[in-house]
């Protein structure tokens, strides 16, 4: 009987130390051991666990996930080791500490930190350290919460050492470090959500509440610049307001209302309380007056703390226009069918079907269809729908395409000479934009805004480029005024007419014109943009004076003061960089002879 009662008691003294001998066996290959600073080797499968569970709690807020970086699995390990052997959490080791070394310190230094002292035979699971850091409990930055809620954080790696505690007698330590910090930052520009909040929509309670029902601050992050992580650190809360209601509209007093610009993991943070957070209640939050280089939203959104699980929407299907369907108008109604469970839908439209260039995104549709306007003609567009509620979202509808029907061109846009332009040359070149998709062009120069047949001086079609130049054979009269228009064609006719703009040739003020005789000048080309050259002949040594002169006779750049030139061929340099678009004269005095020549800028 004594024999039994030995085996029995021994038995009942073994029995923990082989339960959590066999959970290190499940949480590790090589098993770390404190005395010798040996931090094992942890099982992939407990680093893919603390990797879904981070990536799970992204995808609740609408961030892209993070990957596994295993070339910082070493940093981490060495950085538990610290932690562990220490019984002490620290981001910054010295080399005074048991089992340092500097890949530790490495780790430590870039990585969220948790450390849980348990008693018995049941040691944490690696997840709890994720829970931890979530809820972020006397934590005042919320700094961990904030690395893995960041949008810009690309990938993660896990460390965990298990051993006997030295400050604790009789207790385990369990020292976890995750690598968050890092300046390899996540591609952003489709982010499809523009904040983070936290709570958000149907939330686990595990991520929010600990074992004795405590919580913390909840919070919001706004997301301005998806494409430079430290621009949104510029994000003003100065004067945002945070209101609440609970399922009845009833108001929630919002407390210790804060915010950070601090940049840890999140570059802005705006934080508060409330009390008596209640689980499984739906909350609305409203923030106001969130302010980003002069402008300024507002953001509403709701949660509910719960483990409470329902049904899924179903993924909607297309109806109209049909899958690859041709000759669709440019303001198009596209329709799909209600989705059971859906409450609410969201929709995509792009260019292309990777979706990888978007043009349109709506969120919160409650309607089964969308209108799209002003579409580009001739142009294949890819569409899909996703249904959303209380409980999550659907996966995207099956992508159909459309292609929009040919459209005449649009009118074009006339450049130069700028409207009422004066004193534009006998045979000026006219300007205006490149119209797309259109294959020729009509011009049409009249002596009033009327365009009658009788008074048209120009009326050229089947023009290939974007300017034409009046032929002198038109007769334009000097000192006189005229109209101009320009209109594109494709294979469906022309298009409208463009804005009608006049021009007058008439003299600049106080600029005479006498004939130089035996004196060639010419400015290439005119009209320009950026340079051009004068150019001179003179049949005898001369002197000369060259300035520029506004429509108004304002000088505005004078360029020679009576320099002597021998007789001979000369050019000058003319650079408009300093000018704006119009028509201008050069003014020159040669022997004491005046002559004038106008000049158009176009930009």
């Amino acid at each position: 009987m004594k024999k039994h009662i030995l085996i029995y008691l021994l038995i009942l003294f073994f029995l923990p130390l082989y339960s959590a001998l066999s959970q290190l066996e499940s949480y590790y290959d090589v098993i770390p051991d404190l005395p010798t600073c040996k931090e094992g080797t942890l099982k992939d499968a407990e680093k893919q666990k603390v990797l879904n569970e981070i990536n799970n709690i992204r995808m609740l807020h609408g961030l892209k996930a993070v990957t596994y970086d295993y070339t910082k699995d070493i940093l981490e390990q060495k950085s538990a080791l610290i932690d562990a052997a220490n019984d002490t959490l620290t981001h910054t080791p010295t080399s005074a500490l048991k089992c340092w070394s500097q890949d530790g310190t490495s780790g430590s230094g870039s990585s969220n930190l948790f450390i849980n002292w348990s008693y018995g035979t049941f040691l944490p699971t690696s997840e709890s350290s994720v829970y931890n850091w979530m809820m972020d409990t006397y934590t005042e930055v919320c700094g961990h919460r904030r690395w893995i809620l960041d949008p810009f954080v690309k990938f993660i790696a896990f460390g965990r050492v298990d051993g006997a505690s030295k400050k604790n007698a009789g207790f385990n330590v369990s020292g976890m470090s995750l690598y968050v910090i890092d300046n390899n930052k996540q591609e952003n520009s489709d982010l499809a959500c523009d904040f983070v909040a936290y709570p958000y929509q149907n939330y686990p309670i595990r991520y929010v509440f600990d074992n004795n029902g405590k919580y913390w601050y909840l919070s919001f992050t706004a997301i301005f610049d998806k494409s430079n992580y430290w621009n949104n650190s510029n994000v003003d809360y100065t004067k945002a307001t945070v209101t609440m209601v609970d399922a009845s509209n009833n108001p929630v007093p919002v407390t210790n209302l804060q915010f950070e610009n601090d940049g840890y993991g999140t570059p802005n943070f705006l934080k508060w309380n409330i009390s008596n957070l209640q689980q499984d209640m739906k909350y609305t939050v409203t923030v106001n007056n969130v302010t980003y280089k002069g402008n300024t939203k507002n953001y509403t959104y709701w949660f509910k703390v719960t483990d409470q699980v329902g049904d899924s929407p179903d993924v909607p299907t297309l109806a109209t226009p049909a899958d690859k369907a041709i000759n669709i108008d440019t303001t198009v109604k596209l329709t799909w069918n209600a989705a059971k469970y859906a409450e609410t839908y969201s929709l995509q439209v792009a260019t292309d079907n990777a979706f990888s260039n978007i043009i349109n995104t709506e969120d919160n549709l409650s309607t089964t269809y969308f209108q799209l306007p002003n579409l580009n003609d001739s142009t294949k567009y890819f569409w899909k729908v996703l249904s959303v509620n209380s409980i999550g979202s659907s996966d995207w509808s099956n992508i159909w395409s459309f292609t929009t029907k040919q459209l005449p061109p649009k009118k074009p846009t006339l450049t130069g000479p700028v409207n009422n332009a004066g004193y534009v040359a006998l045979d000026a070149t006219l300007h205006w934009n490149t119209v797309p998709k259109a294959t020729s062009y009509h011009v049409q120069v009249a002596d009033g805004p009327g365009f009658s047949s009788f008074g048209l001086y120009v009326d050229k079609e089947n023009i290939l480029t974007n300017s034409y130049s009046i032929p002198l054979s038109a007769n334009l009269a000097s000192d006189k005024t005229y109209w101009w228009r320009v209109s594109a064609k494709n294979s469906l006719g022309y298009g409208g007419w463009s804005d009608v703009y006049y021009f007058s040739t008439g003299a600049p003020v106080d600029v005479t014109d006498p004939v130089a005789a035996n004196t060639i000048i010419m400015i290439t080309p005119n009209p320009f943009a950026d340079k051009a050259k004068l150019l001179f002949n003179f049949d005898r040594d001369s002197k000369v004076s060259i300035q520029l002169y506004s429509p108004t006779g304002q000088i505005v750049k004078t360029f020679l003061t009576n320099e002597f030139y021998q007789k001979g061929e000369y050019s000058l340099d003319i650079n408009s960089s300093e000018l704006s678009t119009g028509v201008y004269f050069f003014k020159f005095v040669i022997n004491d002879e005046i002559i004038s020549r106008p000049v158009s800028i176009i930009k």
